[in-house]
């Protein structure tokens, strides 16, 4: 049959719910749900957030806007994502993209091309660089610089390290 609301309507509902609440753990599980729409969908790990951010995944689960991945961490769905992109208004977008920028940039700088040792770094995060970076009219212009080094970094290792692991 048809639905009486969209997807995006649903989604769109379901935040509007959360900030309606207004308690700590809603307002924590928003400030995630932003930073987690800058991110690849699938594999989204929990060092990526300090501990005080991922205890509210919780509540994320709870309204069916994560849910838990295959390769670890969670999964939030392509068009939750653009859907709370599309909902974040003022600087909020900015300053989710520059708090997750931030992240990957620190991941990221633990990866050398002459260190094997590291190459897991970037298989790791080469992803949730690129869906960042996806993003880059909504940079900070602070954060422009580590947005350029952080493509420049996941370019060399996609085309000089990423075939050590071909699937």
């Amino acid at each position: 049959g048809e639905y009486a609301f969209s997807f995006a309507e649903v989604i769109s509902l379901t935040f509007g719910r959360l900030i309606e609440a207004d308690d700590d753990d809603s307002i924590g599980a928003i400030d995630l749900l932003r930073k987690m729409a800058f991110l690849h969908s699938d594999g989204i790990q929990k060092d990526l957030f300090q501990d005080t951010e991922w205890m509210h995944v919780s509540a994320l689960k709870r309204h069916s806007l994560v849910v838990d991945s295959p390769l670890g961490g969670v999964s939030m769905h392509a068009l939750t994502q653009e859907v709370v992109r599309e909902l974040l208004m003022g600087g909020s977008k900015a300053t989710a993209l520059g708090g997750v920028l931030e992240t990957l940039n620190a991941k990221m700088s633990k990866f050398s091309f002459d260190r094997p040792v590291t190459y897991f770094v970037g298989k790791r995060y080469v992803r949730h660089v690129k869906a960042a970076a996806s993003h880059a009219l909504d940079c900070p212009v602070r954060q422009a610089t580590v947005l350029a080094s952080l493509c420049q970094l996941a370019g060399f290792f996609l085309s000089t390290v990423s075939c050590s692991f071909a699937e």
